[in-house]
This record gives structure tokens, sequence and C-alpha cells, in this order.
């Protein structure tokens, strides 16, 4: 799968998302901005849901391994997709025409098994905080157990790759893995994150992931150069903590992140308040 960057957006093209989309043929061709009321519900519902690639800035071509591929046109799987684009247009500009989008290379030969999804990592939510003027600051989003143990096939997943995504504040991500109680290699970690570079790692042995199995997901930031907090959101200047890793056997299980709970910020922001 290919990202396909029309000629001269390199700099306003901040990063795309392809999802399976549940819809009918009269919508195909449709766009329109993701949240504003000219989106029918249903396709807002396809956003966020389940992802089939995302590319960000400095990314190139993704490829799958041989005895592994992206499912299309069985019973089961969905027969439409949902491109979301997000752009940097700081000067708000109303005289870009866009045609970026994804390539898309496929086989008749089915391949042995399905590859699918899964986002680790902190849910965009006002319970972002980022203070300025910090020289590291984490974040950290987590995959329980009580998740997996209900949803993981008894065999297990094995993951062949990871996608990780901050915004410009970032400076380093990791998956931590965890499985009885005990810390097992790292599942990834880029200590020197750049936002212009952003690539998909492919893992050189493939990961076991197995029911009960737990995913610590940490976003480290610098703000150093800010005069004011940083938020979540989907802005270049906000941020947002993910790792999408692609694995098999695929399952009809998109997401498993966190957020910290809003009472037990509520104290803070009282006092904040009362101040």
């Amino acid at each position: 799968i290919a990202p396909m960057i029309k000629k001269g957006h390199e700099g306003i093209v901040h990063h795309m998302l392809l999802y399976e989309c549940e819809s009918d043929l009269k919508w195909h061709g449709y766009g329109a901005e993701c949240s504003s009321k000219n989106m029918p519900a249903h396709l807002r519902r396809c956003r966020g849901a389940s992802i089939i690639v995302g590319w960000a800035v400095g990314g190139e071509a993704i490829y799958f391994p041989q005895h592994a591929g992206y499912p299309i046109g069985g019973v089961d799987d969905s027969k439409f997709v949902y491109i979301e684009i997000h752009y940097d247009n700081p000067e708000q500009r109303s005289d870009i025409v866009d045609a970026s989008g994804f390539q898309i290379y496929y086989t008749k030969q089915l391949r042995k098994n399905d590859i699918g999804v899964i986002t680790f990592g902190h849910l965009v939510s006002p319970v972002i905080i980022i203070p300025e003027r910090q020289s590291y600051w984490n974040i950290t989003g987590y995959c329980s157990e009580y998740c997996t143990e209900r949803v993981f096939p008894k065999l297990g997943l094995n993951l062949i790759g990871i996608f990780l995504h901050t915004h410009l504040a970032g400076i380093a991500l990791s998956a931590r893995h965890f499985r009885n109680g005990k810390e097992l290699p790292m599942i990834a970690e880029n200590k020197h994150y750049d936002f212009n570079y952003q690539e998909m790692l492919h893992f050189k042995d493939e990961i076991k992931m197995m029911p009960g199995d737990s995913v610590a997901f940490t976003c480290s930031y610098r703000t150093l150069d800010r005069k004011t907090v940083t938020l979540a959101g989907w802005e270049t200047s906000d941020e947002m903590c993910f790792g999408y890793v692609f694995y098999y056997p695929k399952i009809p299980f998109t997401g498993c992140a966190s957020h910290i709970a809003y009472d037990t910020l509520s104290p803070y922001f009282n006092k904040l308040i009362g101040q």
C-alpha cells in the first residue's frame, strides 16, 4: 500500500488514514469535513473504526510478508473504504484542491493469513495536558490484560510491524509488553522520533502476543520552546499518542487504548479554578 501525495502538496498533507466502512453505493465518492454536519452519521462512525493503513509525513510504501495480506472482497469484508486526510494549512488558504490518497496493490493468489490492525496508545481527549517548557514529559496509554484475555484467540496474534505517531512535540515512543506480571522484550521503541520521518517499523522476527498480555504505550514530549500548555487534538500544534500494530490472524477487534479518568483530574482542575 503506497501513499500518493499530489505534487506540490508535500508540505500540506499532514497524515492520511484508510478505514473499513459499512455504507451504501449512493455514498460512493462523497466527501465532506470529517466532523461537520454535512458528513452523514454512518460515515462519521467509520472514522476511527477499523483501520486498514495510515500514512504521515516522511512515510513510504508498506509491504506485507508473503504469507499474509489484507483481505479484500470476502463475505465478511467491508465493501467500502473511508479515507480521512488531515491538512496543515496555517494560512487558511481556500484555493488548494488536493487529490492525494493511496495506491493499493493486490493479488488474486490468496495468502495464508489475513492481516488486521490494532491501535495502541492514549485516546485523543482533553486529559492529555503537556505543560510548557518541559525537557521530558511522558504520557502513557494501556492495553490491559482484561481486554486481551477476552478477545484474543487462544493461539494469540503474530505482530509483524508497527506505525508510531505523535506530532511536533514528540521525541520518543515505546511499546512495553507484559505477560503474567513479567516484562517481556519491548514490542517497539524509537528514542529519536522525528515528525518529518514517520515510517512503519517492520519487525525482523514476528512477536507473539497472547490472551492476557498487556501493553504500556508511552509517548515522550519536549516543549522547551512553547509558552503555553499543549493539549490533545488533530492540529499539528496539538498532540496525540498512538501506535498502529499490524498483525495476523485478523480478528474483529480494532483498538486497545485508554485515557486518564476525568474524576482523577477533577481535584487538580478545581484547585486551578479556585486560584
